[in-house]
């Protein structure tokens, strides 16, 4: 029975709103492995030393973060399965929530590229099945995430932080031209 009515249900979707559905799900699962992994062991699965030098900067427990992003694929989801039996409404909340993800996700990509140099591979998945399912909805909604995303990458790095290794201070953009300038002097010299 269970069967039939998942069938049913997506048999009366569209192929974008299945796609939504089955990515959503995907980032469902992910989000609730790496929480039930957190309460039980500890920790978090984590492929390399990206996210525990990610972990060990912010001050929210990862756990949080990742209730957070179940409820954020859930949302989706089923928004999605809404969507699919009474048309309108529900798409716009979907669309609306996944601009926020691609903000919540500048954020959180700005401060791994920025703050702690390292990135999570979990938490680039993450990204990955968010910009999926802004993708799967056509060109205009991709277009306005990757401007929110890229904005959001822009102001974070014009922000003043204190570089704990050199002892400077100064915006991070001002930083990298610093940098960029020496290492380009540098190779015209040799």
């Amino acid at each position: 029975m269970k069967y039939f009515l998942s069938r049913r249900l997506f048999l009366n979707m569209s192929r974008s709103l299945t796609t939504i559905v089955l990515i959503a799900l995907c980032g469902s699962l992910l989000t609730a492995v790496q929480i039930l992994l957190v309460l039980f062991r500890g920790e978090a699965a984590c492929i390399g030393d990206g996210c525990r030098i990610v972990e060990n900067l912010t001050t929210v427990p990862p756990v949080l973060f990742n209730i957070a992003g179940l409820f954020f694929f859930q949302v989706v989801l089923w928004g999605a399965v809404m969507e699919s039996r009474s048309p309108g409404r529900p798409i716009r909340m979907v669309k609306l929530i996944l601009l926020a993800g691609m903000a919540c996700e500048g954020v959180l990509v700005s401060f791994q590229y920025y703050i702690s140099e390292a990135f999570c591979l979990y938490c680039l998945v993450i990204l990955a099945l968010v910009l999926l399912l802004n993708v799967s909805l056509g060109s205009r909604q991709t277009g306005t995430g990757m401007l929110i995303f890229f904005s959001v990458f822009i102001v974070f790095a014009s922000l003043q932080f204190k570089s704990a290794a050199a002892g400077q201070t100064g915006t991070i953009l001002a930083l990298a031209v610093r940098l960029w300038a020496g290492r380009r002097f540098l190779k015209g010299t040799g």
